[in-house]
């Protein structure tokens, strides 16, 4: 048998060449494969929240508790608006993030970081849900308030020309400009 046979027999067993790749990069491979899906998409958590959300916005509850939909074992859930870019969304959250998911003007996206260290998110159709977005205060000390925590739990919603605007309230120390002002359904 000459080379050139030896070879066309060992494109047709592999026409890929995926049998000689050294395993490193199987493993390479792999480790990427599960990064990817430890930030993925979660359509169940997905389907919990706009649940949850589309009864909260139907009722008179001044606010939301995350952890009647998420349980005991996240540590933070953030906001990402349209246009975000991820250096932005890694200093307001705190939390360093590789890639934002991809969203539409229409859309948000909830971002949740689990205690295990996994992260799920979610995205949620605002005209959908008929709302006019997901408000992002700014704290007395400037900065925009992305987050709520198990410490801080609460989703809380206002509104402006008749339609609702979800919001996080951090530590209640926001301070809103006149162009920022959300008018609450009850007083907090």
């Amino acid at each position: 048998m000459t080379i050139f046979n030896q070879n066309k027999k060992s494109i047709e067993s592999d026409p890929f060449g995926l049998i000689s790749l050294s395993p490193l990069i199987y493993l390479w491979l792999l480790c990427l494969l599960l990064l990817t899906a430890c930030t993925a998409r979660d359509s169940d958590l997905e389907n919990a929240l706009s649940a949850k959300l589309q009864q909260f916005k139907n009722s008179n509850a001044p606010s939301m508790d995350l952890r009647e939909v998420l349980g005991k074992n996240w540590r933070k859930v953030c906001v990402q608006s349209p246009y975000e870019y991820e250096e932005r969304f890694s200093k307001d959250s705190g939390e360093k993030i590789n890639r934002l998911l991809d969203i539409s003007e229409n859309e948000f996206a909830l971002w949740v970081f689990y205690d295990d260290g996994s992260v799920r998110a979610a995205i949620f159709d605002k005209v959908k849900m008929d709302i006019l977005y997901f408000g992002v205060p700014i704290s007395k000390e400037g900065k925009p308030i992305i987050c709520a925590s198990p410490k801080y739990p609460h989703i809380y919603a206002g509104g402006q020309t008749g339609r609702t605007i979800f919001y996080f309230n951090g530590h209640r120390t926001y301070a809103l400009t006149d162009k920022q002002r959300i008018c609450h359904r009850k007083q907090i």
